[in-house]
């Protein structure tokens, strides 16, 4: 009897057994998924690090042009605080003088900055309130050289701005009185007109009619008012050259020898002593003791020095300073419609002894009425003023 094998061959001679597992169906394509899956995991990934990437780069970028933009600013205040030196804050303040050639704003390394020029109406610094306000109260007149400077820079998409406060220096010393006498002796003032020490222009402090060093013997035969009328040296509130006579002579005799001061001589003076426009230092040597009483009046502008004992009775309206050189008096006899809007100063060099003195007259309807406008606008450029440099008061980014 044949016997039988359990199982069977195929066609293709290949045997198969019961209960064997087929081939498995479309293992490619489960393959493919995960590829696609990596792929995309790995894409996601790879965007992600390069939005991050690029969002790095952007921060920093801005950074960048942040600290340039604030460096541009910082600029600005450097170069305004240059280009100011000159300049008459008032006369920029209204508009009439710019910070920079052409105007308020200028290029620098690939941005821009531009500066505004505002005057301290209100009290300001950083921390705010610590510088006090101008006492002219006005946005367009400057009463004690102190302005606000903001400066605002751009830089591709950034900007940023700094704000200062500039306050000029002078080698002019800030006149304490409608009259001032320093010497070693007697400083006398005669009295026979007005002299005002309230400030006429309204945009300083009042100021003394009379100031003086030392000892002072005063005629009243009429007016001298001021807050106070009268007063001494003071170290609390002047500058120490109102304690120094010779430092006082010095001061006028550099005055002398600037080369634009005109000098005359005559008892004559020419009809313009300086103009509004363009007030001069003028150096007058009358050749008798007073001056040419019936001349036609006489306007001036600037520092008239009178040289010698004189008495000034030619008619005149002068603005600025008038100052008594080398002499004992110096007087102005009125009567012919003299008018000073400024002050007078009168000082000499004499030793400590006191043997020389100061005498000032303002006689027979004079008018001496201190301004302090004039003598910023008229007398300081002149006598050292015009070019000084400004310190920082206060600064801080904004």
């Amino acid at each position: 009897m044949e016997s039988t094998t359990m199982g069977s061959t195929n066609t293709t001679g290949r045997s198969t057994r019961p209960g064997a597992l087929g081939p498995v169906r479309d293992e490619r394509g489960i393959a493919l998924v995960i590829a696609l899956l990596v792929s995309a995991l790995l894409l996601l990934l790879g965007g992600h690090f390069l939005t991050a990437s690029m969002t790095e780069k952007t921060i920093a970028a801005n950074d960048v042009n942040t600290a340039r933009a604030f460096y541009l600013a910082e600029a600005g205040v450097q170069h305004a605080k240059k280009s100011l030196e000159p300049l008459d804050l008032s006369a920029v303040l209204n508009g009439t003088q710019s910070v920079f050639a052409g105007g308020n704003a200028a290029n620098l390394g690939g941005g821009t900055y531009t500066v505004q020029v505002t005057n301290n109406i209100a009290a300001t610094g950083f921390p705010r309130g610590t510088i006090a306000a101008d006492p002219s109260n006005s946005g367009t007149v400057d009463g004690d050289e102190t302005v606000v400077v903001t400066s605002t820079a751009t830089f591709r998409n950034s900007t940023q701005m700094v704000e200062t406060v500039l306050q000029k220096t002078s080698s002019f010393p800030t006149i304490p009185g409608a009259v001032v006498q320093v010497s070693n002796g007697w400083n006398d003032l005669d009295v026979g007109g007005t002299i005002s020490g309230f400030d006429e222009s309204k945009t300083c402090t009042d100021q003394a009619g009379d100031f003086h060093r030392g000892t002072t013997f005063i005629k009243n035969g009429n007016t001298v008012t001021g807050n106070p009328p009268e007063r001494a040296y003071d170290p609390a509130l002047d500058g120490p050259i109102w304690n120094d006579p010779n430092a006082v002579v010095a001061m006028v005799e550099k005055w002398m020898k600037d080369p634009a001061a005109v000098t005359i001589t005559g008892d004559t003076p020419p009809k313009n002593l300086g103009k509004k426009n363009k007030p001069q230092i003028t150096v007058w040597d009358p050749t008798s003791t007073d001056t040419n009483q019936g001349a036609p009046k006489f306007e001036g502008y600037g520092i008239l020095i009178m040289v010698g004992r004189v008495n000034l009775k030619t008619a005149f309206e002068f603005h600025g300073l008038i100052v008594a050189y080398g002499g004992k008096e110096m007087a102005i006899e009125g009567g012919n419609g003299q008018e000073l809007h400024g002050a007078v100063l009168a000082a000499n060099n004499a030793p400590a002894s006191g043997s020389e003195d100061t005498e000032v007259g303002v006689l027979n309807g004079a008018k001496v009425n201190y301004n302090c406008d004039a003598i910023k606008e008229y007398a300081e450029p002149l006598g050292g003023g015009g070019s000084a440099p400004l310190n920082v008061l206060s600064w801080r980014p904004r």
